[in-house]
């Protein structure tokens, strides 16, 4: 497999981490805790990450299918 497309293998994995622990702490306390506007940024940055994850599966696909 190319260099590249191993990153986009780890990137992938990395955000997949990150993504799980940004859903696990906004189901806490501390999340509960921050006033709305934090809170509604957070969201924003999860619906982020999500369609990045999107976009790096998408690449993947067309990987596997060459």
């Amino acid at each position: 497999m190319s260099d590249f497309k191993e990153r986009v293998y780890e990137e992938v994995a990395e955000l997949n981490e990150k993504t799980g622990r940004l859903i696990n702490f906004m189901h806490g306390e501390v999340y509960a805790g921050l006033d709305a506007v934090d809170q509604g940024l957070l969201m924003v940055q999860i619906r982020a990450m999500h369609a990045y994850s999107d976009v790096l599966h998408e690449r993947i696909d067309r990987f596997e299918a060459e």
